[in-house]
């Protein structure tokens, strides 16, 4: 019975020191968080009073990258992105004839396509495609890897793809691998 009573005296303090709060109503681990560079960063690229449809993707694309973490530059139109590795041998133009591998993925991680599960790259010339990959693209080099989110504005905006999970306004990320380019 003694051990018993220990040991529901220790999950109580245990319970306790879990789920205190601090007055602002958050968690000291979230706070902590919150602290960071990265975090601090990205809040100065939060809209307070989201005005139209980039307003609130950005908002959007900011908060996931903020409840993982992820470091990623952004480009003057929108686009976030990260190359790990970038790749060598120069940058395809929007003239350039492009081989390469890509998943899409809703920003909820639901995928939409994938080369690399058909194990078949895609070939396309660049200029033929949303204007997100035609600015994503060439950021990578030959062999560059690149993951890119991509606003609504710029992957299908009111229309989409039928007969797939994009719906209108999607924000879309992609997996791509220039394998190529001429």
């Amino acid at each position: 019975m003694k051990n018993t009573f220990s040991l529901l005296i220790c999950f109580a303090i245990l319970f306790s020191a879990c789920s205190s709060d601090t007055s602002d109503g958050s968690t000291e681990i979230k706070k902590k968080v919150d602290e960071t560079p990265l975090v601090q960063r990205y809040m100065t690229e939060m809209v307070a009073n989201p005005k139209n449809q980039d307003d609130l993707d950005r908002n959007i694309i900011v908060n996931k990258l903020i409840d993982n973490l992820w470091e990623f530059k952004k480009t003057d139109s929108g686009i976030y992105y990260k190359i790990d590795p970038p790749g060598t041998g120069g940058h395809p133009n929007l003239n350039s004839n492009i081989k390469c591998h890509y998943k899409g993925t809703l920003l909820d991680g639901r995928e939409f396509d994938s080369s690399f599960k058909r194990n078949k790259p895609l070939e396309f010339t660049l200029g033929q495609v949303i204007a997100g990959w035609q600015e994503a693209i060439p950021l990578l080099e030959k062999g560059g890897k690149g993951t890119f989110i991509v606003p609504s504005r710029l992957a299908y905006g009111q229309s989409f793809p039928p007969g797939t999970i994009i719906t209108a306004n999607s924000i879309l990320m992609f997996e791509i691998e220039l394998l190529d380019f001429h």
